[in-house]
């Protein structure tokens, strides 16, 4: 069933997205619609754009850091949604992106002392 609606779904998206009417290299759209949830909070909305165009068209996707939201400690993704063979392209703008604004930062790291 999934694969019938979704070739009915995404054949015209396929098409439109190939056939050179768009002047677009790439799309730029955030991973999630949402901030991210609390972990254990199963009430605030979600909302992974993840799932949405690059698996259901075939097309190359990659996500990047883009800053960060609930005071500044929660990750926040930006999505680079390319053409069919692309995936090169996405690499190397992804990597403009991250070298040019510095958003990754590694998570601090909570030093434990055996047994507390």
């Amino acid at each position: 069933m999934r694969g019938a609606r979704g070739d009915a779904c995404t054949a015209p998206a396929r098409r439109d997205r190939d056939d050179g009417f768009t002047p677009l290299d790439v799309l730029v759209y955030p991973t999630w619609s949402n901030p991210p949830r609390l972990i254990g909070d199963l009430n605030t909305p979600h909302g992974d754009n993840s799932q949405l165009f690059s698996p259901s068209t075939g097309f190359p996707a990659i996500t990047v850091p883009m800053g960060y939201t609930r005071e500044r400690r929660l990750p926040a993704g930006m999505t680079l949604f390319g053409r069919p063979w692309s995936e090169g392209r996405l690499i190397s703008l992804a990597y403009g992106y991250e070298q040019a604004t510095r958003h990754r930062k590694p998570p601090p790291l909570e030093t434990r002392t055996p047994g507390s």
